[in-house]
């Protein structure tokens, strides 16, 4: 789903509720929330964002570690990295499971 689609959706819900919000205003709110969202991953506290019912974004620090090239062989070093995590509540995690198939 791009951010075009996520927009109309909103705009599809907010109108079976008969709230009167613009498409510039939903556009400008879901920009921001990301920019929020961005915001406290990028702060040097790597800040957790806990969406309750849906699943927590994080920051892992990764050491540094030997890779190999699969094709050559060679070793090579792996520098320090962060790495943008992903946890999805249990909640979410169940739903998901006991969809139908289509």
């Amino acid at each position: 789903m791009r951010k075009k689609d996520l927009v109309n959706q909103v705009i599809a819900k907010l109108q079976k509720q008969d709230t009167d919000l613009k498409r510039k205003d939903v556009i400008r709110i879901i920009n921001m929330f990301l920019d929020i969202l961005e915001d406290s991953i990028l702060s040097k506290e790597h800040e957790k964002i806990q969406l309750s019912g849906f699943g927590t974004f994080y920051v892992r620090e990764r050491k540094p570690r030997v890779g190999r090239n699969p094709k050559t062989g060679d070793l090579y070093q792996i520098p320090y990295r962060y790495s943008l995590v992903f946890k999805p509540s249990q909640n979410f995690v169940l739903q998901v499971n006991h969809r139908k198939k289509p």
